[in-house]
Formats: C-alpha cells, sequence, structure tokens
C-alpha cells in the first residue's frame, strides 16, 4: 500500500477559505453574529472535543493560526481516509456472471 497523503492542497484549501470568508465578512460590514458565526463554523470539530479550540477575539494569532490548521487538517485526514476506503472499495474484483459469446459451430460450415 502507498505511504498515505495527508492532503495539503486540501488543509491549504481550508484555511485558506476560512481567512477569506472572515475578511470578506469583516470588510463588507458584517455584523457582530456574522464574524462570530464565521469564528464558530472554523472552530468545528476540535472545539466539541476541546473549548481550548474555540476561536474568540482574545486569543493571539499564533492560537487562532493553530487552532484553524488542525481543524483543517483535521478534516483533511478525514476526508482522505474516506477517499481511501471507498477507493479500496471500488478496486474490488467484480462477480463474473459466466455470460460469453456463444462460437459457431463448425458443423454449419460443412453444409
Amino acid at each position: 500500500m502507498p505511504p498515505l497523503r495527508l492532503g495539503r492542497g486540501k488543509t491549504f484549501f481550508l484555511v485558506a477559505y476560512g481567512f477569506i470568508a472572515a475578511w470578506v465578512s469583516y470588510l463588507l460590514g458584517g455584523t457582530q453574529r456574522d464574524i462570530r458565526e464565521v469564528c464558530d463554523f472554523f472552530s468545528l470539530p476540535l472545539a466539541w472535543v476541546n473549548s481550548r479550540f474555540e476561536i474568540s477575539p482574545t486569543i493571539s494569532l499564533p492560537a487562532l493560526l493553530g487552532i484553524v490548521f488542525a481543524n483543517s487538517f483535521f478534516y483533511a485526514v478525514t476526508y482522505t481516509a474516506l477517499t481511501r476506503i471507498v477507493q479500496s472499495r471500488l478496486r474490488k474484483p467484480f462477480t463474473k456472471l459466466g455470460i460469453s459469446a456463444t462460437q459457431p459451430d463448425d458443423d454449419d460450415d460443412c453444409i
């Protein structure tokens, strides 16, 4: 089995998407509730496990980057694992039905 690649592109995409969504919400004059929803979205799923992973205005920038990266990494690992499972199921050989083309009899050629 080849080594498991953790989807660096997927992780980068989720991190970039989070920052773009948050800044667009802020720059377009989003309400405090809109900004909070973006923060809550990017706090999940690790915020369910430990409240220290929740993004709030009081955390530092390195902590924010770590939380967003950890959550994105979690999503990328989960996506990669599910992809591997589906691919392994699709690679199994299909059941052969035993249907084949019939070969013409040589007796017909003699007539």
